[in-house]
């Protein structure tokens, strides 16, 4: 429940790479376990909605494509 929080958080993905940084820096420096664990999550969740933001920029462009359009409107007709 606590990811469907953070994804319906639109502003949340700009914060993304921040939050990668900070769990390298955090694994960096750690020197127990629990730090090193914790690291891990921001690290983990910094490339989970870093890579949705570059995905969501990257529809975007393709939603204006005649030619993605064409494609899709295929392959919905003809379907494998």
């Amino acid at each position: 429940t606590f990811v469907v929080v953070l994804f319906s958080i639109r502003q949340f993905s700009q914060y993304a790479l921040l939050i990668l940084v900070l769990g390298v820096l955090i694994e960096m420096g750690s020197k127990t376990k629990k730090t090193r664990y914790i690291s891990m999550v921001l690290i983990g969740f910094g490339f989970i909605f870093f890579g949705l933001h570059l995905m969501v920029d990257q529809a975007m462009l393709l939603k204006n494509s005649k030619l993605f359009l064409e494609i899709i409107q295929f392959l919905s007709q003809n379907a494998l």
